[in-house]
């Protein structure tokens, strides 16, 4: 007798999980249960739509009833909302226009998504007039339709991943776009200076930023809306887009005794099965093991979602040898302009505060996409390093070409715990538009080797503005003559080629600090003054780039 699959959810996971179960199951009974009337939507692509990358509204919400029908023979059941799953009888409760219905299932795949919540300010809710989100056709058509009306001015709530590309996208569009957050930084699960970075990067495409400010009240006037703020000012606005308070839509399971994570995502095992027997889960409702806390880690993330749902799928169908998935480092990169910023596995600020501050450093090199001499674009590439176990736990790289490259590369070194050694001997292709010879990605791993050495000591820029204000250390800059950078104003002048000779100009009585623009002379400093007898030496780590962002 053939089984029957219920799929709870069209978006992202769903439609490949049914797929993906139809590929091993050709007798299986599918079914395809999702509340809108859109099946396979594309929460990314909505801003790439307002770009103009996307010019039909057809290409970005492709129903594909035929492809489920026809090719895959998976029955749809759009405009159907799942009101109770019984996982002891193996029952599925659905909802639609007709009426009820009971559908007996051998196995289910929950594939809920995510959903944003209320923002907690009063006067100001989703679905009020003029007040959207970004994740559904349903927003994007509430937009279109504002722009038609002759809404110009747009504030978006929020400035993580969603609110970055709802300001992108918004202002690609015409609109004029002020985003707000309470945290006084963009896409905080960067470091202080990439999200400086992507801010800079903001402004310079039109945005207008309002950080570290809250909103206390809002209220409609007419047609526009008024948001006042904790600082006393007033923003108008003709469209609100709230993009804050994304959390997993988890509630069917949790009524039917599911267990979840403390952040509300579905618990899973590594072979996409939940605590509820014949029940998997998959996409932006599930967590996956993190490569080195190896706790649960909700990111919802499009390529996870994807592969999360062909695991559920394929052991839904049960046919084969079960998949499961390997911990992941939690890769993510965004797009901010013509910039790109990527990150993987810990961030600096995580694994100080998992692992403590004396085992962790970080290697910041500013070097080139491509070879400097024929136009390489810069390109920022930083470690983070686990100095007792001497492994690569974390990483970012940002800038113009070049990211997706190493980024990936830097998550499979988080992943299988490679040494900085092993990120310097990396095998990479040569091309002079690809990277300089010893890409600047190996030449983290180089200086973090050499820091683990001891041949190297490290100083961020962080670290270097705070005993600045203590008065603890003396900056030396050994830049070439003419070169200024953000130093303060105590800071000696010395160029490295002089270094030798003015040893004796160098107080003994704090830390000595060499700083240059990119971090690389300052390390040749520091060699020179350590083997000439200064031991309380130590050098700036990712130059003047680093130290001008983390004051920006």
């Amino acid at each position: 007798m053939s089984k029957t699959i219920v799929v709870i959810g069209g978006a992202g996971g769903g439609p490949v999980a049914a797929a993906r179960a139809r590929e091993l199951d050709e007798h299986a009974r599918i079914i395809l249960v999702e509340k809108k009337p859109h099946v396979s939507w594309v929460q990314a692509g909505l801003k790439h739509h307002l770009e103009g990358r996307v010019t039909k509204l057809a290409d970005l919400d492709e129903d594909r009833r035929q492809f489920f029908t026809e090719r895959h023979r998976i029955e749809l059941r759009t405009g159907t909302d799942a009101v109770r799953l019984d996982a002891d009888s193996q029952r599925l409760v659905v909802r639609n226009s007709a009426g009820q219905e009971t559908i007996r299932y051998d196995a289910a795949i929950f594939s809920g998504g995510a959903e944003v919540t209320d923002v907690g300010v009063p006067g100001l809710a989703l679905g009020d007039p003029g007040v959207v989100g970004f994740r559904t056709i349903d927003d994007l058509n509430a937009i279109q339709t504002a722009r038609h009306n002759g809404a110009e001015r747009v504030v978006v709530i929020g400035c993580g991943p969603y609110g970055v590309d709802a300001a992108m996208g918004l202002t690609s569009a015409g609109f004029l776009v002020t985003a707000i957050d309470r945290q006084e930084r963009v896409l905080r699960s960067l470091s202080l200076m990439a999200a400086r970075a992507a801010q800079r990067a903001l402004i310079g495409a039109g945005v207008t930023l309002q950080l570290g400010r809250r909103i206390v009240r809002a209220e409609v006037d007419g047609s526009h809306h008024l948001l006042h703020l904790d600082n006393g000012s007033t923003i108008a606005a003709d469209l609100i887009v709230i993009t804050t308070g994304l959390k997993p839509r988890t509630g069917l399971l949790a009524d039917a005794g599911a267990a979840l994570n403390a952040d509300g995502s579905v618990r899973v095992n590594e072979r996409m099965e939940t605590t509820l027997p014949n029940v998997f889960a998959c996409g932006t409702a599930v967590s996956i093991t993190h490569a080195v806390t190896r706790a649960p880690l909700w990111l919802p993330q499009a390529a996870i979602a994807t592969r999360t749902a062909q695991i559920a799928g394929h052991n839904a169908a049960g046919a084969g040898k079960p998949e499961a998935l390997s911990p992941l480092a939690g890769t993510a990169l965004y797009v901010v302009g013509e910039q790109r910023f990527a990150r993987t596995g810990l961030s600096e600020a995580d694994a100080r505060s998992l692992l403590g501050d004396e085992r962790i450093f970080v290697i910041s090199v500013f070097g080139y996409a491509g070879e400097p001499w024929i136009g390489g674009d810069p390109l920022c590439v930083r470690l983070v390093v686990d100095r007792k176990d001497a492994v690569v736990v974390g990483g970012e790289v940002w800038g113009r070409e070049g990211v997706p490259r190493r980024i990936d590369l830097l998550a499979q070194a988080v992943a299988d715990a490679w040494s900085p050694s092993h990120v310097a001997d990396l095998d990479m292709s040569y091309e002079a538009t690809l990277g300089p010879a010893f890409d600047p990605l190996q030449i983290a791993g180089q200086l973090a080797a050499q820091a683990l050495a001891g041949e190297a000591n490290p100083m961020g820029a962080e670290e270097l503005a705070l005993r600045i204000m203590k008065g603890t250390v003396t900056v030396v800059d050994v830049s070439r003559p003419g070169r200024p950078g953000p130093w303060p104003a105590a800071t000696l002048r010395i160029p490295l080629e002089a270094l030798r000779e003015r040893i004796g100009d160098l107080p003994r009585d704090k830390t000595v600090v060499v700083v240059s623009q990119t971090g690389q002379r300052a390390y040749q400093a520091y060699r020179i003054l350590k083997q000439r007898g200064i031991d309380d030496v130590r050098h700036l780590d990712g130059g003047a780039m680093s130290y001008a962002l983390t004051l920006d």
